[in-house]
């Protein structure tokens, strides 16, 4: 059985009465074994160092300002880039896991097969850079990755324009672009302008925390308090661009943003068929984000996109398992590991719930039965 997860399966919220079933223990140990009563594992990708200090959110699709900054949480294995309509034998989603995307990555080691999946961004604006910084499924090269981050200053929208470094990909209304990789990156006027290169050191990468820092002088580009809409993605990089695996396919693996991908029945077992059809077309589609520097000045702390009744969760598992993804079990590697969580809305949010487990079988990923037999979650 294949297992994309530490808690590879459904979990469902069930209601606080059933507390009463599990035993009480006045002496003696406790039920269960002691790994039941640890405490949460330390990963290092979900580490927060200065200028950061907002915990991370945990639940894919979903946004927020905490503490002054702006925090998105994606998918973790989603980065399959576009449906281009020639079958690809990608690791770790045949059977009942099926990808929607089939861009596959370069054989090379250091690209692990997910060296191009953003975990997290975030943004906090300092009094001489706006600082963005992007956690990466899998980094075993400095240079391997590229991520892009567009903006549309004043939302007008309009015409799409190109994302530079042969991306293949557009978005309307760009006037700025941010190509960051491990050791450097620039800043590009849009539509047709040069590109400026950041200043030595304003990109850095971890490869412990799978973390890339990149910090964008004011001087260059300054928000003020204006909301700016941005979009973003990640590909692997070429030169001061995007590596292009595939003629005529857009280079980017995983775009940003994407707050409502659907789940239809059989497919979307890892929460990217809307990106796949929209990379497909060469477009960042509908996928983007509004960021209120005011709103980020002022500290402000709630939920843009808040999490719904079915949550793509992110567990920190103690596990130590090698970097990104392979075809030899088990397939998917790192310390950040995918569950559902399914609330149902009779859930009295004022009282604990215990949870019923639903592990899922064959060759199939956590979201199985969201996806292959949607009725049984429900019913459960």
């Amino acid at each position: 059985m294949k297992v994309a997860a530490a808690l590879a399966g459904l979990l469902l919220v069930v209601p606080a009465s059933a507390h009463a079933s599990l035993p009480s223990v006045e002496s003696g140990p406790r039920p269960g074994p002691p790994l039941l009563y640890a405490k949460q594992p330390r990963a290092p990708e979900l580490s927060v160092r200065p200028p950061f200090r907002a915990r991370p959110l945990l639940v894919s699709g979903t946004d927020a300002y905490r503490r002054g900054e702006y925090l998105y949480q994606d998918h973790l294995f989603d980065d399959h880039g576009a449906e281009t309509g020639i079958a690809a034998d990608l690791p770790g989603v045949a059977g009942f896991s099926p990808a929607s995307g089939d861009l596959r990555y370069p054989a090379a080691a250091r690209y692990a097969n997910n060296a191009a999946d953003p975990v997290e961004l975030r943004i906090r604006p300092t009094p001489k850079a706006i600082v963005y910084r992007v956690t990466l499924g899998a980094v075993l090269d400095d240079d391997a990755s590229a991520v892009g981050i567009g903006i549309d200053t004043d939302r007008s929208g309009g015409a799409p324009v190109a994302w530079p470094g042969g991306a293949g990909v557009s978005s309307p209304g760009l006037d700025r672009f941010i190509t960051a990789w491990g050791t450097g990156g620039s800043v590009t006027r849009l539509p047709g302008g040069p590109a400026q290169a950041l200043p030595a050191g304003a990109v850095t990468i971890d490869r412990r925390s799978n973390q890339m820092t990149i910090r964008v002088p004011r001087r260059l580009m300054d928000p003020g308090r204006a909301t700016w809409r941005y979009v973003a993605g990640a590909g692997l990089r070429s030169g001061g661009g995007f590596l292009r695996v595939l003629p005529g396919a857009a280079g980017i693996y995983n775009l940003a943003f994407r707050f409502d991908e659907s789940q239809p029945r059989g497919a979307g077992t890892w929460f990217e068929a809307d990106q796949a059809t929209a990379l497909g077309a060469g477009s960042s589609g509908r996928f983007h984000a509004d960021v209120s520097f005011a709103r980020l000045a002022a500290g402000a702390s709630r939920w843009i996109h808040a999490p719904g009744s079915k949550q793509a969760r992110i567990y920190p598992s103690r596990l130590r398992l090698h970097e990104g993804v392979r075809d030899d079990f088990p397939e998917f590697g790192g310390r950040l590991q995918p569950y559902l969580v399914f609330v149902p809305k009779t859930y009295p949010r004022t009282r604990r719930a215990g949870v019923t487990f639903a592990l899922h079988s064959l060759s199939a990923t956590y979201t199985q039965y969201a996806v292959f037999s949607p009725n049984q979650q429900r019913q459960l």
